[in-house]
């Protein structure tokens, strides 16, 4: 593990403590549209990830989910989501996440160098390198074996926009809940992609999912001996 992973790492396990003493409390839920929510906890956890990168490597840039991009034009940009599964959280079901990616700038577009996607709730810290591999409590991970559809258990999601948008992925989810062992739907795309990387599902899918969603896991699946790609094939793009 490198030094930036590990001083990474322990960061995101302190952020993981001040979100589950939030969760055993109870917090304030205020809303971003009928069914998107956000809560103090949300706004917390964001503020502490977002002093440590900017105490640490203040000249980066940060992309972050509740407050937005700061660009330094820098080589190099975080990505923070500070609760992935905040309908879960505010529901008190404790199956959310805290999601943190390095990404080094080439080109026009950015490539993820470090992923980090802890569950606070289990205990379970999953981060990767590229091309050092993926790890689950510093142990190495891979992806599923499974090759038949039939056999495979796989994980969706749905946006909060699937009332009015005509792509609402119920009649892929219906489809493929017939050609599977089943299909499940927890409400954590990074813990889905997580979950991916150590052969806990075969396979997820999900539309529309944004940068911080994702930028890591796709890291964790790859390093994993996974593959990630878009819907018809080609390598799959955050932006």
């Amino acid at each position: 593990m490198s030094s930036q992973l590990e001083a990474a790492s322990a960061m995101i396990c302190e952020a993981g403590e001040l979100l589950r003493g939030y969760y055993e409390s109870g917090v304030e839920v205020q809303s971003k549209g009928d069914i998107d929510l956000v809560t103090e906890a949300d706004h917390a956890v964001e503020k502490f990830i977002l002093s440590w990168i900017e105490e640490q490597y203040p000249s980066h840039s940060i992309l972050a989910e509740e407050s937005g991009q700061k660009d330094l034009d820098s080589e190099f940009r975080w990505i923070v989501d500070p609760l992935d599964g905040t309908v879960n959280f505010a529901h008190g079901l404790g199956h959310f996440s805290i999601l943190v990616a390095l990404q080094k700038r080439v080109d026009e577009s950015f490539e993820t160098l470090l992923a980090l996607t802890l569950d606070p709730m289990r205990n379970e810290l999953f981060t990767a390198q590229k091309g050092a591999g993926t790890t689950l409590n510093g142990q190495p991970i891979a992806v599923s074996k499974t090759t038949e559809l039939r056999q495979a258990l796989l994980c969706t999601g749905f946006g909060y926009d699937r009332l009015t948008n005509e792509s609402d992925n119920h009649r892929e989810f219906c489809r493929l809940n017939l050609l599977t062992r089943g299909v499940r739907r927890y409400g954590s795309a990074g813990l889905d992609l997580a979950y991916v990387a150590c052969g806990r599902y075969d396979g997820f899918w999900e539309w529309d999912l944004n940068p911080w969603d994702i930028a890591g896991g796709i890291l964790l699946v790859e390093e994993a001996g996974g593959l990630v790609t878009s819907v018809d094939g080609s390598r799959a793009e955050l932006e």
